[in-house]
């Protein structure tokens, strides 16, 4: 489980985790990063912190989303910040689209617009200037995954391409639900997401997987209701293979093959 806050704790970290990261650990500044990206124009709207009784919030893994005011429009781009200092993850960035309809963050991560990842054992994490031309270049290209929504909204799926689109879906968090249930995925929870193009399938199932609430079957045929997920590594686990298979049609859909 994670906690939601605004404040981040590992804002305030200095170093590593004391006899939790070797010698070759580089310390990583979020604060610092943080820092930067609101020199650039983004600023934090929500944060992150791993719950851990036997780790000092200060050190554990941490998760900040920002947004600019340069974009106003329904939908329009993050940047998401993942770090900790504890030794558990790496530094990363990631871009990601906010859809104001239905309040749902969408992580980016494809072959044209990848997550930035730099181990704190790397040479460059102990180099801060180095660091921040990463994160102001990195910030400054964001921008250009807005051309994704007006792409996807133009290619139509299928009935059969969504079934399979749910199917695999489904198998993201359950590896039994019956075709009944996964067909649930077809719903649209509001007007706005009653379209059947590739966007807003892809965002209709996003909300349905993250947020819970649709009947799932066990192996043993009990029914249950899915509960929301709240887990940084699950989060962006499934926001990251829901994205790639919705890119596998879109690819199929421009180019014609697979």
């Amino acid at each position: 489980m994670i906690q939601t806050t605004f404040d981040v704790p590992g804002l305030l970290a200095t170093e590593g985790a004391p006899n939790l990261v070797s010698g070759r650990y580089n310390h990583i500044s979020t604060r610092e990063m943080h820092d930067v990206l609101g020199a650039l124009g983004w600023d934090a709207h929500r944060g992150y912190t791993v719950k851990s009784k036997s780790i000092d919030p200060l050190y554990r893994k941490h998760m900040i989303r920002y947004r600019s005011e340069m974009f106003s429009a329904t939908e329009f781009p993050e940047i998401v910040m993942i770090n900790s200092h504890d030794g558990s993850s790496s530094f990363q960035l990631k871009s990601g689209i906010f859809r104001l309809v239905c309040s749902n963050g969408l992580i980016v991560q494809s072959k044209t617009y990848k997550s930035l990842s730099i181990r704190h054992n790397n040479k460059v994490a102990g180099e801060l200037d180095e660091m921040l031309d990463i994160i102001a270049d990195y910030a400054m290209h964001v921008q250009d995954i807005m051309r994704i929504p007006d792409t996807w909204k133009r290619i139509m799926v299928a009935y059969e391409d969504r079934l399979d689109y749910y199917r695999k879906a489904a198998q993201l968090r359950s590896k039994t639900m019956t075709e009944h249930e996964i067909w649930d995925f077809e719903s649209a929870r509001r007007t706005e997401d009653q379209s059947n193009d590739l966007w807003t399938m892809y965002n209709r199932t996003q909300e349905h997987l993250v947020n819970g609430g649709y009947l799932a079957s066990s192996a043993n045929g009990r029914q249950s209701t899915a509960r929301p997920i709240n887990s940084i590594d699950g989060l962006d686990r499934i926001n990251t293979k829901l994205y790639q298979m919705a890119e596998d049609i879109a690819f199929t859909a421009i180019h014609g093959c697979k």
